[in-house]
């Protein structure tokens, strides 16, 4: 599934797929502040129900390395 976002929007995913279900408004916010994003970044989350710590993950963050410097 493809899935194109704004970066605030992404951020807040983050933070539930870090968090889970420890995710709160005051470290959603924390987690806003701190993780920054390019324009046009390519971030990966993958979902696997078989595994044992969690079925959420983080597969690539923010990656710009395609745009021309």
């Amino acid at each position: 599934m493809l899935v194109v976002t704004h970066g605030f929007i992404l951020r807040v995913i983050m933070a539930c797929v870090v968090l889970g279900k420890d995710v709160s408004a005051q470290n959603c916010e924390q987690f806003i502040n701190k993780f920054h994003t390019q324009n046009t970044g390519i971030t990966v989350i993958k979902y696997d129900p078989d595994s044992r710590l969690t079925p959420w993950y983080l597969w690539t963050w923010n990656d710009y390395a395609h745009l021309a410097e």
